[in-house]
């Protein structure tokens, strides 16, 4: 038994002599390599929307929770969730929805929907009402549901865009 221990106790020490001789500094991430995606283990995102391929000049958008960010849309971007997107000449400019998530909108305006699917807006009543045909409608919000879909064209600014706003009434 006290040679077990013996060998144990030699095991022990050598292995913390052996760490104790091959320490290394960890390596320092630069900032902009987090943000790339170089050396993130953060989750891919989860876009919900797409800005049209064609936009008018001065659209921009950037995340809600970071005011100092602000990028210039040229056509065709992904948008995550938990973002902004405006115009600032107040041109009306196309995004296409995903399923499951919902835009709203800093007050109630006139929103173009084309081609919708599983779609559905927040009127002046707070009472969401089910978008069948393409058409202008009055909305403080614009979600769809599973599978759901389409584009809508506004001259005001998307609030939010959120991942799971959809879904049914």
């Amino acid at each position: 038994m006290k040679r077990v221990q013996l060998a144990l106790w030699v095991a022990v020490t050598l292995i913390f002599i052996a760490c104790e001789t091959n320490l290394t500094q960890p390596a320092i991430i630069q900032d902009s390599s987090i943000e790339s995606g170089t050396y993130s283990l953060a989750k891919d995102p989860v876009y919900v929307a797409k800005l049209d391929s064609t936009l008018p000049d001065s659209t921009v958008y950037g995340p809600l929770d970071d005011s100092t960010k602000v990028f210039w849309a040229n056509g065709g971007e992904q948008i995550p969730t938990a973002y902004w997107v405006d115009n600032l000449k107040s041109s009306s400019y196309k995004t296409h929805l995903y399923a499951e998530m919902k835009a709203t909108f800093d007050k109630l305006d006139s929103v173009a929907i084309a081609s919708p699917s599983n779609m559905d807006y927040l009127n002046s009543q707070d009472t969401w009402v089910a978008i069948t045909s393409s058409g202008k409608v009055f909305a403080k919000a614009v979600r769809t549901g599973a599978f759901g879909g389409g584009s809508i064209t506004l001259d005001v600014e998307i609030e939010e865009l959120l991942e799971g706003g959809g879904g049914g009434q």
